[in-house]
């Protein structure tokens, strides 16, 4: 790995502790995964799988609709969806970014 991705791992690091500071108390404050993906909307208001580096938040009404979205699949392979509270998202982010940091630091 060259430096430059380094750079760019310790940046991103940098901006979700940002994240994970920011005490404010939010009515969208739920993050949904289905598999490697987060869930979010286009400007239609429909909803699509993201691999945004900041995804989108939803409120628990939003939640409780979007856990009833019927997945289909062309192998009927179904993602599993969950749902994490806003700091907890970002901070499993934060630690698999520690851990890459920290083992691409070493091998430098």
């Amino acid at each position: 790995m060259n430096n430059l991705n380094l750079h760019n791992f310790i940046k991103l690091k940098k901006e979700y502790e940002k994240v994970l500071n920011f005490n404010i108390i939010e009515r969208c404050n739920k993050i949904v995964q289905a598999g490697a993906y987060t869930l979010a909307t286009n400007k239609n208001n429909r909803v699509i799988l993201s691999s945004s580096k900041f995804p989108m938040q939803f409120s628990d009404e939003s939640v409780k609709e979007l856990l009833k979205i019927k997945w289909e699949s062309p192998n009927d392979i179904k993602p599993t969806v969950k749902v994490y509270n806003v700091k907890d998202w970002y901070g499993m982010k934060k630690e698999a970014l520690d851990t890459i940091i920290d083992f691409y630091s070493k091998k430098n």
